[in-house]
């Protein structure tokens, strides 16, 4: 039974500004995506702090915060 299969890619031209994946296919789409909602010049909101690092109560970084607050000591 053959495949009922629709290729996309019109030619090997890429359209969009993400041009290291076929057009038509799920990295394409995901570049795309994330290119336009999270833009490289730092005008997202992936580019701001959040928390700072001796704040952050759920990942720390332990040269930071004196002591680990998130795992409790183990007492032997």
């Amino acid at each position: 039974m053959a495949a009922n299969r629709v290729s996309l890619v019109v030619d090997d031209q890429f359209s969009g500004k993400a041009t290291f994946a076929e057009d038509g296919t799920e990295q394409d789409a995901l570049a795309e995506y994330l290119l336009v909602n999270h833009p490289a010049d730092g005008s997202s909101n992936f580019a701001e702090l959040d928390t700072r690092a001796e704040n952050d109560t759920v990942i720390q970084n332990l040269s930071v915060v004196p002591a680990d607050t998130v795992l409790p000591v183990a007492q032997p």
